[in-house]
């Protein structure tokens, strides 16, 4: 399945998101901030499935570094954590990634820039890649899209997850008034063990 995580409005300290099915709506998401803080919470709704989000550094989660935790509470349950964290893939090197960690499950969300294509975030649950999340460089009135491809409806609820989580911790820009503008964020991923990650049939695949 395809989905679209498409922002429809911005505000100083606010955003809303339709999530979309063949152009139709299935869901949403809403980003609530305040004044002095870059942090934000979430609120949102992927067919059945309500879902909230909001910054919380317990984790509880041991010999993991984690950046910017954020708790995820799934219809109405607390059910784990979204943040970003490191791995070393040599002597001298590392990459940064993002990684849920849910009801025991672990889901790890790689981002990889692929110059003016923009970037492609395969997830992966284990060795099996459920999902990719794909964003264009280009970002009219700072108002951001995502592009998802999905094993199941279950993956659309992790992807969703992650871009809530990639729009808060590298997008949000609060308290800024943006009327037209047009921004281009262009990054080329040269890490060998990133680069790996993505399968270019997967999109075809599960379209």
């Amino acid at each position: 399945m395809v989905l679209e995580f498409v922002q429809q409005e911005k505000d100083l300290f606010s955003a809303k998101f339709d999530i979309c099915l063949q152009n139709a709506s299935i869901g949403f998401a809403e980003m609530t901030g305040h004044l002095g803080s870059m942090e934000g919470i979430w609120a949102g709704k992927l067919n059945n499935t309500k879902f909230e989000m909001c910054f919380d550094n317990r984790t509880g989660i041991q010999n993991i570094k984690t950046f910017r935790p954020y708790k995820i509470i799934l219809n109405d349950s607390s059910s784990g954590f979204v943040y970003q964290t490191s791995n070393k893939c040599g002597l001298l090197s590392k990459y940064d990634f993002e990684q849920i960690s849910m009801d025991n499950i672990v889901y790890n969300l790689f981002p990889i820039g692929f110059g003016t294509e923009g970037s492609k975030n395969p997830i992966y649950c284990g060795e099996q890649q459920i999902a990719l999340v794909e964003k264009d460089c280009k970002v009219i009135n700072d108002l951001h899209k995502y592009l998802i491809t999905a094993i199941s409806e279950e993956s659309a609820v992790i992807a969703v997850l992650f871009c809530c989580y990639m729009f808060v911790n590298a997008c949000y820009k609060p308290g800024t008034k943006i009327t037209s503008s047009v921004e281009k964020v262009i990054s080329t991923t040269k890490n060998k063990t990133l680069l790996d990650k993505y399968n270019p049939q997967f999109k075809e695949k599960y379209k």
